[in-house]
């Protein structure tokens, strides 16, 4: 469509610089990017492979109700996620999400980690304790249907 002027005002050799000479300006620019990323990837892996557990309390303020919860819920390793939210059980048990937390601990027990006695014992202790929340059906759905492999429809 129409016409374009190209002005040439220098030409210059092609160049190829050497891989040793490059190496530095390379790795500086995605070495630590790359670097965390397979840091965390390889953490992660490991930690939902084994029975990780942290000897040494965090030193940092404990998170808010918000917080922690936002944690456990977006948290990838089964055993660290119940963990969460255990902690927010512990810690704030008069807020209005703690069924939820407890309900997800069941859940994670079950669909994540496939132990389902120990699932069944909090799905028990969540019915009795929230027999008339909005997760009460879906608990006791788990707790007829966990073993049999059959995919939960919740919210219906």
């Amino acid at each position: 469509m129409g016409y374009h002027v190209v002005v040439v005002d220098g030409k210059f050799p092609e160049a190829t610089r050497p891989l040793e000479e490059v190496k530095g300006e390379i790795a500086s620019i995605l070495g630590p990017d790359v670097r965390n990323r397979v840091r965390d990837e390889t953490v992660a892996d490991l930690m939902n492979r084994y029975d990780v557990e942290f000897l040494v309390e965090s030193e940092t303020e404990p998170a808010s109700p918000e917080d922690l919860f936002k944690l456990a819920s977006e948290e990838p390793n089964p055993r660290k996620k119940i963990e969460y939210y255990e902690e927010f059980v512990e810690a704030y048990p008069d807020n209005e999400r703690v069924y939820e937390a407890m309900f997800m601990i069941g859940f994670t027990l079950a669909e994540d980690l496939r132990s389902y006695d120990e699932a069944q014992e909090v799905f028990e202790d969540f019915l009795e304790k929230h027999p008339e929340s909005d997760l009460s059906d879906d608990a006791r759905w788990m707790l007829e249907n966990m073993r049999s492999g059959e995919e939960p429809e919740f919210g219906s």
